[in-house]
């Protein structure tokens, strides 16, 4: 269901480690907007910048955006090991299927 905004709800702060991976060639979202969506987030938060790429990353440097889905959730699982967080069989799954769409939009 999509979040109804229009009577002026907000969604919650996001509480998981987030990695917002914006390019300098992004013609829909500017560097300040992109960076300003830290706010909205309370767990971690990396900002990646891809030079002279456009606001179409997976289509362009699908390896790249890959090696920044990799590097956060090589993060998770050291966290994991040492016990700072449970993991969830949905999680496993999201893992899988983020890294297999990823592995498709390479093989294009």
């Amino acid at each position: 269901m999509p979040l109804d905004i229009s009577i002026g709800g907000r969604a919650g702060a996001i509480t998981v480690p987030t990695t917002y991976v914006w390019s300098t060639e992004d013609a829909a979202i500017g560097r300040r907007a992109a960076q300003l969506t830290s706010r909205w987030v309370t767990g971690p938060f990396d900002f990646k910048v891809l030079e002279g790429v456009s606001h179409w990353i997976p289509e362009q440097v699908p390896d790249k955006l890959a090696a920044y889905i990799l590097e956060r959730d090589q993060e998770r699982v050291a966290g994991d090991l040492t016990g700072a967080s449970p993991r969830s069989t949905s999680s496993v799954w999201a893992r899988r299927s983020i890294l297999h769409a990823i592995r498709r939009c390479a093989s294009k």
